[in-house]
């Protein structure tokens, strides 16, 4: 389906802006206005959560005062990530994207928008979101592998009855679920329909989250 494809369709491409530029409008969104830090935005039982995190993580709490959490825990997912031997370039997308060749790119949206997203949420929501992402750095390689047995057999159910127990264990999950994964895919099921209206074969590329629940 990829060789015959006319155009790459990637929910958002890391390559469109030079990535001098791109990281400009990362740590755009990504820090707080001179005079707030993070500590200073959160409770002191949500710092010292923030900071046990970050123990867990190597990454020294000094390091991550100008950032907001969201970016925080894009901070620790890459720790855990490097823990696992995950890196970006191993994602789907760059992978796709490093074998487009001379076929056009197109975007299901922004990275700009992902930001915007993101930025959005309170800072609450936000360390809320990185603690759902990292809340059992012990037992992270034997999830990890758990769920990539999952993801390779392709089992949708197996996923949604993961993501269940998730929203059982903590209800304030499901909020951030619904604003981060369901709103944006009615929004890319939107541009999906206007791609379908035209001549050309384009290949789609999403994450797993974006398959599943009813909403998937």
């Amino acid at each position: 389906a990829f060789a015959t494809s006319e155009v790459l369709v990637l929910e958002a491409d890391p390559f469109a802006a030079p990535q001098e530029e791109l990281q400009q409008t990362v740590m755009a969104y990504a820090t707080y206005p001179d005079g707030q830090t993070l500590q200073s935005q959160l409770s002191e039982q949500e710092y010292f959560e923030l900071q046990s995190v970050l123990l867990e993580a190597g990454i020294p709490s000094k390091s991550v005062q100008q950032y907001q959490p969201w970016y925080v825990t894009t901070m620790v997912d890459q720790a855990l990530s490097n823990r696992l031997g995950l890196h970006p370039e191993y994602g789907i997308d760059y992978y796709f994207r490093s074998k487009a060749k001379q076929k056009a790119v197109k975007e299901l949206e922004s990275v700009e928008a992902q930001l915007q997203l993101l930025a959005s949420f309170s800072d609450q929501e936000q360390l809320l979101m990185m603690l759902w992402v990292v809340e059992d750095l012990e037992n992270a390689v034997e999830e990890f592998e758990e769920f990539l047995t999952i993801w390779q057999r392709g089992d949708i159910q197996a996923m949604e009855a993961e993501l269940e127990q998730e929203f059982q264990e903590e209800p304030r999950f499901q909020p951030i679920w619904n604003a981060f994964i369901e709103k944006r895919n009615l929004a890319m099921a939107d541009r999906i329909v206007a791609f379908l209206k035209t001549k050309k074969r384009h290949f789609i590329v999403v994450g797993a989250g974006h398959l599943i629940g009813p909403k998937g």
